[in-house]
């Protein structure tokens, strides 16, 4: 398969990845409850006095692997996985070495293939992305890089730090 055609693979499952994502969202009040009422209980107020241990983290099977820091092997760059939703949703970290927004992030396990999805909007960062896949037998993320501004996409690849 030649380079060209697995990043057009990626780029399709993580496309349908997002779609759905976005699909099984939905825009209520932050306050509302399930039926979308806004008005404040006494449980809800009990609650949040209440500390509440942090629930474990639950990464789909699969892309385990992803989690944790990486390094970019030709910059400071470093980008961070803290955990992935069951839907495919990434909480990610990027820095240069100062944070950079993350505005979204996916993975998916498609047949031959983890692909991660990074998009990065932020001053001097509006809208570049990352599209990557994990190499289990090197343990490292390899793909391309989008640079926004440039409209250049150059190769990169990050090794776990």
């Amino acid at each position: 398969m030649t380079a060209k055609t697995r990043h057009n693979r990626i780029a399709a499952a993580l496309a349908g990845v997002v779609v759905l994502a976005s699909v099984g969202s939905c825009d209520r009040h932050p306050g509302a409850d399930a039926q979308g009422s806004s008005s404040p209980s006494k449980s809800a107020a009990v609650q949040a006095a209440v500390p509440q241990s942090p629930k474990p983290a639950v990464v789909p099977a699969g892309l385990e692997p992803l989690v944790g820091a990486w390094g970019r092997t030709d910059a400071i760059y470093v980008l961070e996985i803290r955990s992935i939703s069951p839907d495919g949703t990434v909480d990610a970290a990027y820095s240069n070495p100062r944070p950079i927004h993350v505005a979204r992030a996916m993975a998916a396990r498609g047949d031959d293939a983890v692909t991660l999805f990074v998009e990065l909007r932020d001053l001097n960062y509006p809208g570049s992305t990352y599209t990557l896949h994990y190499d289990p037998a090197r343990d490292v993320l390899e793909g391309t890089y989008f640079q926004a501004i440039q409209r250049v996409t150059f190769d990169v690849s990050f090794t776990r730090r």
